[in-house]
């Protein structure tokens, strides 16, 4: 199934959670996504990383909000295709948050994690975070 490769689970992260945000927004998604994979903390490819779900919720809710996953706005879908792609091939030379940045969130809500973590950056609608 193609949502079970690498490529298409970033590009369905890129789509959901940032496709009407800036290029740099999308990239820091897609960047904080493969932090993830990176970090010991969380699962090992982008697949797990993306679908993760923890005690009482998923680390990205559109993966659990049960509304449909597919992509509707059929330019928006292969731009972020393209960007993970990229991402893919070239992250380590691409950059819009930083290497230890591993959480974020809308700027309309406030996480119950926000405890943890230092503001590295706010983007577009988002607020990126690294672990203190």
């Amino acid at each position: 199934m193609l949502l079970q490769s690498a490529l298409m689970c970033l590009a369905m992260n890129i789509y959901h959670e940032a496709r009407s945000e800036p290029v740099n927004g999308r990239i820091a998604i897609a960047e904080v996504t493969l932090n993830r994979v990176a970090s010991k903390h969380y699962p090992d490819d982008i697949c797990g990383v993306v679908y993760q779900k923890g005690k009482s919720t998923c680390q990205f809710s559109w993966t659990c909000d049960g509304a449909s996953d597919t992509p509707h706005e059929k330019k928006a879908f292969n731009d972020a295709i393209r960007l993970a792609e990229t991402m893919l091939v070239e992250g380590d030379n691409i950059s819009a948050v930083g290497k230890n940045v591993t959480h974020y969130h809308n700027k309309t809500v406030k996480p119950y994690w926000l405890v943890d973590v230092t503001k590295v950056k706010e983007i577009g609608n988002h607020i990126f975070y690294k672990i203190k």
